[in-house]
């Protein structure tokens, strides 16, 4: 009985000697150890299940007490990374058997690993991309076909696509992902390297399947590396050249120099149209992230690799992209074109795993294609001063006089006069990118037009139509719209240009006996004055036959053609009646049509 309440004493002593104890603060936190089911919550006077801190030795050594076998235990233990310490433990011994307090641990003890995984992870050490044979343990090199590593978006992760070689058995086809969670160098060889990671594989499910060390050593013709065959880090890493699997990695061929031009990396960010991605342009890469207007926030979406220039010009340059998303990278035929100062047009081709393959016809190719859809109905109505206008009549019968429409049933056969073409991309997309902070520009001194049909026409003068337009006069940086209406007092709703340009394009709209080209031209603006429901740019799209223009306007991009407008109803007509000069003033005796153009702008 007295020995069992000196033994209960003596704990006790012990206890309040270990107060004195203390693990650095930066070890706070939870560990995974290899064997533990659980992870080993670590504070300042405890290192989990491992035991309490007793007393501290110096030289990294500290004497544990075990409470639940009432034993002293000497540990040797490094911090290899903010993420990673290694220690090695000696026998836990009586209390009584610990000579002096002398800590001494057998250097034959295997190191163990424990691994922070949940507080943020590191770049990779290893260049990507690359190709790669591999082997495990001591079977045959697989390298043909060869494997390769790619990089993921976030720089901490590298894609591993194994390959399979049809002569060896232990090959086959699969994909890790690798998340590098502490990097250290090899403390008893110069120039090799230690890699903590976590490899993610559909099968894995547990940390003690996912967690794995990697040795590596860079060489002239590329990196050696070895893994370990489990989470303990040491089991089967021997050397770079040795371990439970070894891969040597060799740099990709690499392509000529390839770069975006200076109009695109003038250290300049650029927005949607929408507002809705954020582009960043370096010399050699593109970095796009999804953005909110609201709150400013950003969130990376995709990095695109320029790998090789296929034509380049002074305002216009045709690339080969490798976009990665996540961790699957393809490659894109993207040709960017300078439309203005700060606003830049971007095609991107259909992906590819092939990277020949991407400015082919298939996935680049721009053509004529007849867009008429058999299951509309169309309706024609003449215009004065031009040749014809399109428009759904099934949806705007009501309001356009019945002895105006012709209608074609559906199924039947439209006179080809009357087919409808313009310029699509047969694969990709377009998009409009338009410079950060962009300022204002001057507009385009077209003149003074007045309406001369339009769609979305209102029967009844109101203020939020307009029938007169003044572009660039008085004002050289303003659109004017005016709702100037007989019997009624003027109003005028004003937008500021940020950029216009024009192109020559191929007529596509009507079918044209002289075989002339149609000038296209686009407007970006945004309203003087917004409120809440109103868009925040809008691109004004123009056709022109002398003195005739055919508008339509794009909310979400510069549209480049007027099909869908078509089918919507959103066009209209003008047609210029004076060049600006300072007695340019709207006329209240002008033919008078309405369109709702702030409505339409702002649904």
């Amino acid at each position: 009985m007295l020995a069992r309440q000196g033994s209960a004493l003596f704990h006790i002593i012990l206890l309040q000697i270990s107060t004195g104890c203390r693990f650095p603060e930066e070890w706070s936190g939870s560990w995974f150890l290899s064997g533990h089911r659980d992870r080993l919550e670590i504070t300042q006077q405890k290192l989990g299940s491992l035991g309490v801190c007793h007393r501290y030795q110096g030289e990294h050594k500290y004497i544990l007490y075990k409470h639940r076998d009432r034993c002293l235990q000497c540990l040797a233990i490094w911090q290899r990374h903010a993420n990673v310490l290694e220690f090695k433990a000696g026998e836990c011994l009586d209390p009584s058997m610990l000579r002096g307090g002398y800590c001494h641990i057998s250097p034959d003890l295997p190191l163990r690993t424990l691994a922070r995984l949940d507080e943020g992870d590191v770049p990779c050490p290893l260049p990507a991309p690359m190709i790669f044979s591999y082997r495990k343990g001591d079977g045959k090199d697989c390298g043909s076909p060869m494997s390769e590593i790619s990089r993921c978006i976030k720089d901490s992760q590298l894609m591993l696509k194994f390959q399979a070689c049809p002569d060896i058995i232990q090959s086959e086809i699969k994909e890790e992902k690798l998340t590098c969670k502490g990097v250290w160098r090899d403390d008893s060889t110069v120039g090799q390297t230690f890699l903590l990671a976590t490899l993610d594989y559909r099968y894995r499910r547990t940390d003690e399947e996912r967690v794995r060390c990697f040795l590596l050593k860079n060489t002239t013709s590329g990196v050696r590396v070895s893994q370990s065959s489990d989470a303990s880090c040491h089991a089967g890493l021997h050397s770079p050249t040795e371990g439970y699997l070894t891969l040597k990695l060799l740099h990709s061929s690499r392509s000529e120099q390839c770069n975006f031009p200076t109009w695109l990396i003038g250290g300049r960010r650029f927005f949607t149209f929408d507002f809705r991605r954020v582009a960043e342009f370096s010399r050699g890469e593109l970095r796009l992230s999804n953005y909110s207007y609201a709150t400013r926030r950003e969130s990376l979406l995709s990095v695109s690799t320029c790998v090789q220039t296929v034509s380049r010009s002074s305002n216009s340059v045709r690339l080969i992209l490798r976009t990665v998303v996540d961790c699957e990278s393809v490659y894109k035929c993207t040709l960017f074109i300078s439309r203005a100062d700060g606003i830049v047009e971007m095609k991107e081709g259909l992906p590819t795993l092939v990277r020949l393959a991407a400015c082919s016809e298939a996935n680049f190719k721009p053509e004529l294609k007849n867009t008429t859809n058999p299951l509309l109905s169309l309706a024609y109505q003449d215009v004065p001063g031009s040749r014809l206008d399109l428009i759904p009549g099934s949806k705007l019968d009501s309001l356009l006089p019945r002895s105006n429409v012709k209608t074609s049933l559906p199924g039947s056969q439209v006179d080809p006069f009357l087919d409808e073409f313009h310029a699509v991309s047969s694969a990709g997309k377009h998009s409009t990118l338009i410079a950060e902070n962009l300022q204002i520009q001057p507009c385009p001194r077209l003149g003074l037009h007045n309406l001369t049909s339009g769609y979305l026409s209102s029967s009844t003068c109101n203020q939020l139509g307009f029938n007169t337009i003044l572009f660039g006069c008085p004002s050289g940086e303003q659109m004017e719209l005016v709702n100037n209406c007989s019997g009624e007092s003027s109003t005028s709703t004003f937008y500021y240009c940020l950029g216009s340009w024009e192109e020559n394009i191929r007529n596509q709209n009507f079918r044209r006996d002289d075989g002339e080209n149609e000038t296209y031209g686009f407007i970006l603006a945004k309203p003087r004055i917004r409120n809440s429901n109103s868009n925040r740019r809008v691109c004004f799209t123009y056709t022109r036959q002398g003195s005739v223009y055919r508008w339509t306007i794009g909310k979400s991009e510069c549209l480049r053609s007027f099909s869908a407008t078509l089918q919507a109803g959103q066009l209209f007509n003008t047609s210029r009646v004076e060049q600006c000069s300072a007695s340019s003033f709207p006329s209240l005796h002008l033919p008078v049509v309405l369109l709702l153009l702030p409505i339409l702008i702002a649904s």
